[in-house]
């Protein structure tokens, strides 16, 4: 044990000290600083040609200019030949054609746009749901509807889920969206960190064998012991790494929500809600102070006392699973980066379909795909985190933690066995049958 320990403390000393893991630190929470902000400015960012147009409006619904951040329009009654002829010389960017309707009763109505240059997909976006609204108008006139009446056909409709069982929590209308969000990321955590500390360990047993420092280290403790206090070791360093993220990245995100306003950018305002969202155009309710108040409501009403150990759990058995057979990899094979890429693709395949399988868990979260991959010992460090913040069954959860804690017993084992002969064989290339030897191998 003692000997376990001081590889444990080597492995981890030698990467907290480094410059590799000192700049990844302070730059993952920047970086995901870096990201927020641009993508609520580029949300909030109108770019493109400003378009001059012209309208040629035989329904009769254009009776004065048009002038917004992408175009502005103004209506004519010169002939669509003279418009166009504008339009070759640039005099126009563009001339929207709107020809009469045979009947009110239409479902489909197509206008054009002659134009030299394609029109981006934010203006496109725009004048379909201006031209929509254009015909309603027209249609309302045309049948001699009553204005306010039609109005009142327009019904904005949001579920609210309500608990039916005495004392279970009443959660608001945004709490499935919230889950669906929180479920991803939570899969995604731990997708990134199996892959990336699982390479490390890879990499890291592989430059040993290869410049044959592991030859001097077998000679002192055994090989379980060294492969043990790597991943251990490393894991070790990952979790640090975690525990300083979960503290900071909280702290950036506070401040930015502070210092953000004095720059023009306003979390949840209507200019930094999606372009292609329908809403904008008419007039439907933005992300306002009540959502967002109603929005941190719900996140501070998740059951974090077991959201967090259970995320913490299988951070740790997704890792020391998949570490374990990184580690055999990387003792298998040595300087063949082809090789080296193939394994590795076999060995992170069960990962890979893990995390398009959260995105059917996220769709239905109780149903038995959601329920069969969070509790297979492969795929359940990435679905179970995710699932757990839709409150699934507890026998499902303790269930899959039990198998979970025995396929790392499983793969611990095997990939002892092949870490035991590998580490010290040079010269083989570690194909799938002589890794059955090893393995086999008393």
């Amino acid at each position: 044990m003692k000997k376990i320990l001081l590889i444990i403390w080597r492995e981890y000393i030698t990467r907290v000290r480094s410059k590799g893991f000192i700049l990844s630190t302070i730059a993952a929470p920047l970086v995901f600083l870096v990201l927020i902000v641009f993508a609520l400015w580029s949300a909030s960012y109108v770019g493109g040609d400003h378009w001059q147009l012209v309208v040629v409006d035989e329904l009769g619904v254009v009776d004065s200019t048009v002038k917004t951040e992408k175009f502005t329009m103004q209506p004519t009654t010169e002939p669509l030949d003279t418009l166009k002829r504008k339009v070759q010389r640039k005099l126009i960017d563009g001339v929207l054609y709107l020809p009469m309707l045979d009947t009110p009763n239409v479902r489909q109505y197509t206008a054009f746009l002659y134009a030299d240059k394609d029109p981006d997909l934010a203006l496109s976006i725009e004048l379909e749901m201006r031209i929509k609204n254009w015909i309603k108008e027209y249609k309302i006139q045309t049948l001699g509807l009553n204005r306010q009446v039609v109005s009142l056909l327009n019904t904005n409709v949001e579920i609210d889920p309500e608990p039916v069982t005495e004392g279970k929590k009443d959660k608001s209308s945004v709490a499935t969206t919230i889950a669906s969000l929180l479920s991803m990321a939570l899969g995604y955590i731990i997708f990134i960190v199996i892959f990336m500390y699982g390479s490390m360990i890879m990499m890291s047993v592989s430059e040993e064998k290869i410049n044959r420092i592991v030859e001097i280290l077998i000679s002192t403790v055994k090989p379980f012991q060294l492969m043990m206090g790597k991943i251990i070791g490393v894991g070790a360093v990952g979790l640090t790494q975690l525990l300083i993220w979960i503290v900071t990245i909280p702290i950036i995100l506070f401040g930015a929500m502070l210092v953000l306003p004095y720059f023009g950018i306003q979390l949840g305002s209507g200019e930094a809600a999606t372009f292609v969202s329908t809403e904008m155009y008419e007039g439907g309710p933005a992300m306002d102070n009540d959502t967002i108040q109603l929005i941190l409501q719900e996140l501070m009403g998740l059951n974090w006392w077991l959201i967090l150990p259970v995320f913490l759990f299988y951070f740790l058995a997704g890792y020391f699973l998949y570490g374990t057979l990184f580690a055999a990899l990387g003792s298998a094979v040595g300087q063949e980066h082809q090789e080296n890429n193939a394994f590795s693709f076999i060995i992170g395949l069960p990962v890979i379909l893990s995390l398009y399988l959260a995105m059917a868990v996220v769709r239905e979260p109780h149903g038995s795909l959601a329920v069969w991959s969070s509790i297979f010992p492969l795929s359940a460090p990435v679905i179970m985190p995710g699932r757990i913040i839709f409150e699934p069954p507890l026998w499902q959860v303790l269930l899959s933690m039990v198998l979970t804690a025995l396929g790392i017993v499983f793969f611990t084992w095997v990939s002892a066995r092949i870490y035991r002969v590998a580490i010290l064989m040079y010269g083989k290339k570690a194909s799938l049958k002589e890794l059955w030897r090893w393995l086999r191998t008393p």
